[in-house]
């Protein structure tokens, strides 16, 4: 098992973003965290990334508490960070190198790697990703999109095992959406184990096998098969994912489930 967690808490200011969470990640899973904004999927991706930890409860990964205290051990962090490539919804909060360049060579330079073999996994990585063209381009001087496929090169530059990724398609446009979802495709195709977190239901299949569903309340709705939750119209309705239209036909109403979609601009 990669990660336990046991009635977890979390709270900003005393206002509850994850609320008595009990979740098992097992190897090679590919499992999508979905529910409404606000729902507390965010915060669930940053204590999976050992950034914030439960104010109550405990989370482990394989077996050892995740804390602030073993996030300090400087053996267990590199590890850690090796095993675990993480991807925030803002791309500006993971880029700080100079160029694209430097910033798909900084996990592998942390690592003690060889300057040989950070060049060759930073030209594999470019055209893996199709970005050759950005490596000596400023990383603030690209689009929020181009962004995005960088944090993705310098996450994988590093060959982690685990790959969590916060509203992965957000802010891209149909063409980027597309590429990332193939990419994430291959990925699970590889045997990663995938945490993706999401609000957009048409690419939960694609995605991952096994859906965990956030509500309002900020506990878990509903942990199955991906595709068994998403014929749950009642559970989507509850976590906010789907709202009812009626509609007006004749003399007769009818009440009728949409998505609720999001325009996605680059």
């Amino acid at each position: 098992m990669i990660y336990e967690l046991k009635n977890v808490f979390y709270s900003y200011d005393a206002v509850p973003a994850i609320a008595g969470v009990n979740l098992n990640i097992e190897e090679s899973e590919s499992a999508v965290i979905i529910g409404a904004n606000g729902s507390g999927k965010s915060t669930l991706v940053m204590m999976l990334a050992g950034l914030i930890f439960p104010s109550e409860g405990t989370i482990k990964f394989r077996e050892k508490a995740l804390t602030p205290l073993y996030m300090r051990n400087k053996d267990f962090s590199i590890v850690f960070r090796q095993k675990v490539g993480v991807m925030l919804q803002n791309p500006d909060a993971l880029l700080f190198c100079d160029t694209v360049k430097e910033e798909i060579a900084f996990g592998p330079f942390q690592l003690g790697w060889s300057r040989g073999k950070i060049k060759d996994k930073v030209e594999e990585i470019a055209n893996l990703l199709e970005i050759k063209n950005l490596l000596e381009r400023p990383s603030g001087s690209l689009s929020f999109g181009e962004k995005k496929k960088v944090c993705l090169a310098a996450i994988l530059a590093t060959n982690p095992e685990i790959l969590i990724l916060d509203e992965p398609l957000s802010g891209l446009d149909p063409r980027s959406q597309a590429w990332t979802i193939e990419m994430l495709i291959r990925l699970k195709e590889a045997s990663k184990t995938l945490i993706v977190t999401t609000h957009d239901l048409e690419s939960v299949e694609d995605f991952g096998d096994r859906a965990i569903v956030f509500g309002d309340d900020h506990t878990i709705l509903k942990d199955g098969r991906a595709h068994e939750i998403l014929e749950d119209i009642p559970l989507l309705l509850k976590a906010n994912l789907i709202h009812e239209h009626a509609h007006r036909h004749g003399r007769y109403s009818h009440i009728h489930p949409h998505v609720h979609r999001h325009e996605h601009e680059e």
